[in-house]
């Protein structure tokens, strides 16, 4: 299994954006916690939130967000006070579509995250993460990738009529080594 140095969103707390509006908090505004909990550790991390719900002109509304972060090297704790912006777009059929805003880029993100290590919460472009499924290889592809007869075994065993299935098969293979993202 191939290993990125970049850490993914899995591993980081993500904060949705849609759990402030099935919680109407984009409408009224208000004080609240929000907290992430894991089965088989309980509550990881919490943070506490103020939103203003200003439906005047487009900008108007933030949240703010204050938690606290812990050096992992010093054990020293940071308590960080952060304002972020909510943008909103209009929908085709109506209503209107809510964004956090990255303080970082100015890009609208539906979840803003807290990467591992990290002080604040950003998008996934500015924090540098990942999906975890974009750095796993496929097992099938590179067990035919190390062992090219079991192709052979493949074709004795079902038959010609997988003949046009193997050659799609082989240039996603050739294209996989010429592209380097496939390492024999």
């Amino acid at each position: 299994m191939f290993v990125s140095a970049r850490y993914t969103v899995e591993d980081s707390l993500s904060l949705p954006i849609s759990w402030f509006r099935e919680n109407c908090y984009l409408y009224q505004g208000g004080l609240g916690a929000f907290e992430w909990t894991s089965e088989k550790r309980g509550k990881i991390a919490s943070i506490f939130f103020a939103v203003n719900a200003d439906e005047g002109l487009p900008g108007d509304s933030f949240i703010i967000l204050a938690y606290s972060v812990t050096d992992k090297l010093t054990g020293q704790k940071e308590e960080i006070t952060e304002r972020i912006d909510i943008g909103s777009t209009p929908c085709h059929f109506g209503g209107v579509r809510y964004w956090f805003v990255c303080p970082s880029c100015r890009r609208r993100a539906g979840k803003l995250y807290l990467a591992p290590g990290t002080r604040h919460f950003r998008c996934r472009n500015c924090a540098n993460l990942t999906y975890r499924s974009c750095q796993e290889n496929d097992k099938r592809v590179n067990a035919l990738a190390k062992n090219p007869e079991s192709i052979k075994e493949i074709m004795d065993s079902r038959g010609k009529n997988l003949l046009l299935a193997l050659k799609a098969t082989l240039k996603h293979l050739e294209k996989a080594l010429h592209n380097g993202s496939l390492i024999p």
